[in-house]
């Protein structure tokens, strides 16, 4: 009976030791796994969607000011949201932007058109075409 006891000792000894290599590899490729998908939320990319945010807000107000003018909104969906009212055209034209830079910041390292070109470099152009736009609205502002 004691050698049956050190079999079983030895054979959980053994399965313990496997458990342990199987759970370090585990913890090992989870952690990779974690640190790859969680640690690429640079400062320069909260910036840039922080500024979106607020420049597509700046947009949706300096828009629905020179609305009261003698202008129209270009964009077509934008109408249609215009016809539900302000306040829908600003949370639309808001909403719009809160689900797309998700969007953006989880495909960031990916190439769209060209291989040099990610993603990423995209998001600051968003920006300096909204800073071009409101920098317009504004002119046209102190037109009216």
């Amino acid at each position: 009976m004691a050698g049956h006891e050190t079999i079983n000792l030895s054979s959980a000894t053994i399965a313990d030791s496997r458990w342990k290599q199987y759970a370090a590899s585990f913890a090992g490729k989870a952690s990779r796994f974690w640190a790859r998908r969680h640690d690429h939320c640079t400062l320069s990319a909260l910036v840039l969607v922080f500024s979106l945010l607020a420049l597509t807000l700046a947009d949706a107000f300096l828009t629905l000011l020179l609305l009261t003018g003698h202008f129209e909104e270009a964009n077509p969906l934008m109408r249609l949201l215009l016809k539900a009212g302000p306040v829908a055209f600003v949370a639309g034209k808001y909403l719009m932007t809160v689900i797309g830079l998700p969007i953006l910041l989880v495909f960031r390292r990916r190439s769209v058109f060209f291989p040099w070109l990610r993603v990423e470099h995209i998001l600051p152009c968003f920006v300096i075409a909204y800073v071009v736009l409101i920098t317009y609205q504004l002119c046209l502002l102190q037109q009216m």
